[in-house]
């Protein structure tokens, strides 16, 4: 059994600050500090004031980066600073002797996959793992030689990134899959707790520990969660929230079944980055209603984030953030953020998901609702709560949080930010957006030429539609003759979004 000490705390709540002082105070002990991205990795080494100290990186390696890393291990390097991915690569049993700080704990499940073309290797690794069913698209671990395959594959000390990458998915009960275009995808699924067993200690960094997917899958594994009570960051709380505007973009929303509103998945984002079905949008709407917030709040500095889905986006010549926020401590003059993210997993994801959560006993709706925390909500969280901190001593400042939709404002709202005001009137109602899209689908159908002769497809209201059908009950009526019915009845044809003729339709 593992345990884990937990260190939380708000964004720049001092979390780094606070371990990098305890790092330098503990002359006699051995540290390998994992953080998040290269740039926190190097501002972590930078602070620390000890001899004998070592930052492991792409540029600063001649063997590969988990390689390297070993290599210090087993000379008994006092302090390690390395990222996640390379430290994820590592034989665990090395670090025997030796404190583990993750800073800024990533999720456990990394559903970020990709996609490699078919190769002769692939295929060989996959014969010897997996029960190489050619008639299915879907490659899972054998049961009985499927470890004993992998440990020999890394016994030959042949494996490139990507094939490493395979095992670990193999391993942690992931499905590897073939696409009709011989490519194969698969995510890391990487498993904290085995990983990390061989440490003297272990130390959690985050902001909000209970959020994370990361606890599901590490508990199902037998870890312990304890808070630290001998490191204190600085801040715990934001200090003034009733400063705090947090704007939904969206309200409404009904989630259920992976849908957005129950007829039609309209917001579900394509890979252009806009909002789907068959070119119905309001992306475009929230961008403008997301201006029309900062210019009404006069916020000149503010930072636009993006999802992975839309990071070619741009807004003007603002400033832009990257869509991962974790570790950025140059949010000094920001008094807005704005954040467009996607809403739900896809259904590639929630695949996924549910094959983690059977692998490792979770509930699935658990594990998804967690998936959703780290991937989107906490990302908003971050961002906003970072840019905060920074600003929170000037008290003329409003802080202005502009988030996607109520779900993510209310995560705010009932955390750090409980005093802060909910603002919706610059919100899409989503109840409308059902009627938004029957109106964009009539008008599509009119350009076509093409007009259905029922309520919904003449755009005749609900309290009229049984008097439509009553009146075309036994009839074999045109559209003109719909037409002139509608305007009998007081219904114009311009409240059917047709600005032609009935001819032009024949």
């Amino acid at each position: 059994m593992t345990e884990i000490l937990t260190i939380q705390a708000i964004p720049a709540g001092g979390k780094t600050h606070a371990i990098i002082q305890h790092i330098n105070s503990s002359i006699e002990h051995k540290f390998i500090v994992v953080c998040i991205g290269q740039e926190l990795a190097s501002q972590t080494y930078n602070k620390v004031q000890r001899s004998k100290a070592i930052a492991i990186s792409n540029s600063s390696r001649t063997l590969p980066v988990a390689a390297t890393i070993e290599q210090e291990l087993r000379n008994g390097q006092d302090i390690i600073v390395c990222c996640h991915q390379g430290f994820m690569s590592i034989d665990p049993c090395l670090l025997d002797g030796y404190t583990v700080i993750i800073d800024e704990v990533p999720a456990s499940i990394q559903l970020n996959s990709h996609t490699w073309k078919d190769r002769t290797d692939i295929d060989f690794i996959l014969s010897r793992t997996t029960d190489n069913d050619t008639k299915s698209s879907k490659y899972i671990m054998h049961p009985d030689r499927g470890l004993g395959e992998i440990k020999a594959i890394r016994g030959e000390g042949t494996r490139s990134e990507k094939i490493e990458s395979m095992l670990v998915s193999l391993e942690s009960g992931s499905t590897i899959t073939r696409d009709r275009n011989n490519g194969f995808r698969w995510s890391v699924v990487f498993n904290w707790v085995s990983h990390l067993q061989h440490a003297d200690k272990i130390y959690m960094l985050a902001a909000q520990i209970e959020g994370l997917a990361t606890p599901l899958l590490m508990k199902a594994q037998g870890a312990v969660f304890t808070p630290c009570s001998d490191i204190k960051p600085k801040f715990s709380a934001y200090a003034n929230p009733e400063r705090i505007k947090v704007v939904p973009l969206l309200i409404g929303i009904n989630y259920t079944k992976n849908k957005c509103i129950d007829s039609e998945q309209v917001l579900r984002i394509g890979s252009d980055g806009n909002y789907d079905k068959d070119g119905f949008t309001v992306y475009h709407a929230m961008r403008a209603n997301a201006e029309q917030v900062v210019a009404d709040y006069n916020k000149d500095g503010f930072t636009y984030t993006l999802n992975s889905y839309q990071a070619s986006g741009s807004w003007g010549e603002r400033d832009r953030m990257a869509y991962n926020p974790h570790g950025r401590n140059d949010l000094i003059a920001y008094e807005a953020i704005v954040s467009i993210y996607q809403t739900n997993p896809n259904n590639s994801e929630l695949q996924e998901i549910e094959n983690l959560a059977n692998v490792y006993g979770i509930n699935n709706n658990q594990l998804k609702q967690a998936y959703i925390t780290q991937r989107y909500l906490e990302p908003v969280f971050q961002a906003s709560t970072r840019g905060a901190i920074r600003n929170h001593k000037n008290p003329n400042t409003t802080y202005v949080v502009v988030v996607p939709d109520e779900r993510a404002a209310h995560y705010l709202l009932n955390g750090h930010f409980s005093g802060g005001e909910l603002v919706t009137r610059y919100a899409i109602d989503g109840k409308k957006l059902e009627a938004q899209k029957d109106t964009y689908d009539r008008a599509e159908l009119a350009k076509a030429r093409t007009v259905q002769l029922t309520p919904k497809g003449l755009g005749i209201p609900k309290d009229k539609s049984m008097a439509f059908r009553n009146w075309k009950r036994g009839k074999k009526p045109t559209l003109e003759d719909c037409l002139v019915w509608m305007n009998n009845q007081g219904l114009t044809t311009q409240s059917a979004v047709y600005t032609r003729t009935p001819t032009q339709f024949m």
